[in-house]
């Protein structure tokens, strides 16, 4: 279980950090009102893992300048962790006992959340009716891909305060990837803002061009040809560790972000899995070993990596 810790905080910092007259409307409306809003809560967290479903209980807390901390209950092998993170990005704090012994960055929040600007257009925002959650009522919504066959969403909108009350992330076949659901709240709570503070570590994320990044990988990184409908590169940037060096490129249509990472060396592919993530390509192309993976179909990403160029 200790090998899936990073991969489970990046995928449930994705969901935390997934119209007036027509639903996209209403339900942007709901989600500006939620990033001023602050507040406290005890949620549940449901989590898809190649072993099965594992539960964590989590406190939330969110401040109105649009900063959230998770605090992690349970289970035991999380019990302590600390997330926090703003529009620029975040970091995982380890308890003092804990397995992780330095803190781990966080990407940005552009790069995890639902992305407005984008899905308004690549994206099929349905209302579907009204339900309470713990006692408040709450608007439901489904949003679903439009040009790809991607996986999709269910939120739980608090009517008054915009707040996701509860949020639901499905592969494209339909299968519960994540579910994240309060089981408390508490409206404007007294913080202390030290809470909110974020260790930087290393230069905050920056978005380099094609240039900078020959530069610095002294290689040709490869780009795709092939860009699925809706989706756009928002971000690429170089990685480095001990023995390789690469690039991580992602795409989004503001609702299934896609990830691409390669490096300049072929290799033999291990058959691993990523939790909530139920596609994953590895292809050798040109010489470059290269690794795909998001919520859309599998076709799609091998389209995309075979397009490489």
């Amino acid at each position: 279980m200790k090998k899936f810790v990073i991969p489970i905080i990046l995928i449930l910092a994705f969901a935390i950090a997934s119209l007036p007259s027509d639903s996209f409307s209403l339900l942007r409306q709901y989600l500006e009102k939620e990033e001023k809003t602050s507040y406290m809560g005890k949620q549940i967290h449901i989590l898809y893992t190649p072993k099965g479903y594992h539960k964590f209980e989590v406190i939330v807390k969110h401040d109105s300048s649009d900063k959230t901390r998770l605090e992690f209950l349970s289970p035991p092998f999380f019990s302590g962790y600390v997330m926090v993170w703003d529009e620029e990005g975040g970091a995982v704090i380890p308890p003092r006992r804990g397995r992780m012994p330095f803190h781990h960055p966080l990407p940005p929040r552009y790069l995890m959340d639902i992305q407005l600007d984008l899905i308004w257009k690549n994206a099929k925002v349905t209302q579907l009716g009204e339900e309470k959650i713990v006692g408040r009522k709450a608007n439901v919504f489904l949003i679903k891909p439009a040009y790809v066959k991607g996986g999709y969403f269910k939120l739980w909108v608090d009517k008054e305060t915009g707040i996701r009350l509860r949020t639901e992330r499905y592969s494209p076949s339909g299968q519960l990837l994540f579910s994240l659901s309060f089981v408390s709240l508490q409206l404007n709570p007294s913080f202390n803002k030290r809470e909110f503070d974020i260790p930087r570590i290393g230069q905050k994320p920056k978005n380099y061009s094609k240039e900078e990044l020959e530069r610095l990988l002294r290689f040709r990184p490869l780009f795709p040809t092939f860009i699925p409908p809706g989706y756009k590169i928002v971000h690429q940037r170089p990685f480095f560790t001990r023995k390789q060096k690469g690039v991580l490129i992602h795409l989004t249509d503001g609702l299934n972000p896609i990830t691409i990472l390669e490096t300049p060396t072929p290799h033999r592919h291990p058959a691993i899995s990523f939790p909530s993530q139920p596609e994953i390509v590895f292809l050798n192309i040109q010489g470059y070993s290269v690794f795909l993976t998001g919520n859309v179909d599998r076709e799609v990403l091998e389209k995309v990596g075979r397009s490489l160029k």
